[in-house]
């Protein structure tokens, strides 16, 4: 889902239908304007208007900033193409910190923080990717929803990476909601190489 429209898809069904219902000012001014021919009354009806939009854009900021804060948590990913430091050939996963403070051209899907930009951003819900995401061999691509589920475990638990392999892998499992099986990436292995990868070979036992 491009970034442009994330802020909107991603929101509760109740947010969503309520923004959609807002009136936009335009319509109303124009309605209102059509009614009167008095200044003053030309002057109500582009204050009417005005406030209208007002409305419907200070909503709309407050459903950018609870997709922003769902991307930091991790519950949702962002992908893109990164421009600076370095370019990238393709999309690389944006880390859940980039949304801490960043600056957004919600129109153009780019984004920057703290040296690093990105183009093309487009967000999806991790928990699809199992089901939806296929590589070539027709298995799924799970390597974003563990990170999404180590990077969790690691802020709901502080002892995640003191904890045996065997344990972490369970809890990885859980918190996707998947077993093992052959093929998903889920097994004890595959999940060590990424206990690693975040919390450090020496970190996390055997």
């Amino acid at each position: 889902m491009p970034l442009s429209e994330a802020w909107l898809e991603f929101a509760s069904t109740q947010a969503r239908d309520d923004f959609k219902k807002m009136p936009t000012g335009l319509e109303e001014l124009k309605k209102s304007l059509e009614k009167s021919s008095e200044i003053i009354g030309v002057i109500e009806a582009a204050s009417d208007g005005l406030n209208a939009r007002a409305k419907r854009s200070a909503f709309g900021q407050q459903l950018k900033e609870e997709l922003l804060d769902k991307l930091f948590n991790s519950d949702l990913l962002a992908f893109g193409y990164r421009q600076t430091p370095s370019e990238s050939r393709s999309p690389v996963q944006i880390g859940p910190i980039f949304f801490e403070y960043p600056v957004i051209d919600w129109e153009a899907n780019s984004a920057e923080f703290n040296g690093k930009k990105y183009r093309a951003i487009g967000i999806l819900n991790p928990v699809d990717l199992l089901e939806n995401q296929k590589l070539k061999t027709g298995h799924p691509s799970s390597g974003p929803v563990i990170n999404s589920a180590i990077h969790r475990l690691m802020k709901f638990n502080p002892e995640f990476c003191a904890q045996p392999r065997s344990i972490a892998c369970e809890q990885i499992r859980q918190t996707i909601g998947k077993q093992s099986k052959p093929g998903n990436g889920l097994s004890d292995k595959n999940l060590e190489k990424y206990i690693i990868a975040n919390c450090g070979r020496r970190q996390i036992p055997k």
